[in-house]
């Protein structure tokens, strides 16, 4: 693309898209932050949690494995990469501390979401359109934990 084209593509680019690449921002700002200084008093978060909303007004889930002998459900991402040459987002799938999963249903259970008390990141990503969503809700950096991995090889033995 020219570059008047990428400068169009840009502006025609949608608000999750902008919302997303604000979200990267932050985080490779924290990530400039904890490899420059030594001594900061606030904390500087790696990764920003969110959920997105479908076109129809349900929460973005999919399925994750990360490392363990039982799937989970997940719609708790952060970002990876953003492609400003196709629009699409690159996200990493956030496991959260209960299941959002309604057996039931066979669906996540918007309730359980509320519940969640933390989340920790896996290695699996999901690369998504951001056009196909309509909103995002941020949450609160300190809500993504390090998993002890002492702990996490307890529960999966």
């Amino acid at each position: 693309m020219t570059e008047n084209a990428n400068k169009q593509y840009a502006n025609t680019l949608p608000s999750i898209w902008h919302a997303l690449k604000k979200i990267k921002q932050m985080q490779e700002r924290a990530e400039y932050l904890r490899s420059t200084h030594k001594l900061i008093e606030a904390p500087a978060y790696k990764t920003i949690p969110f959920i997105l909303q479908t076109q129809k007004g349900d929460p973005f889930f999919t399925w994750g494995k990360a490392e363990t002998t039982n799937y989970f459900a997940t719609v708790f991402f952060k970002i990876v990469k953003l492609e400003h040459d196709t629009g699409c987002a690159t996200l990493g799938l956030l496991r959260p501390n209960l299941s959002i999963w309604d057996e039931e249903l066979e669906h996540v259970k918007i309730g359980k979401i509320y519940e969640i008390a933390f989340v920790t990141e896996t290695d699996e990503v999901v690369t998504i359109a951001p056009a196909s969503y309509s909103a995002i809700k941020y949450f609160d950096p300190g809500m993504v934990v390090e998993e002890n991995k002492e702990e996490h090889d307890e529960k999966s033995g």
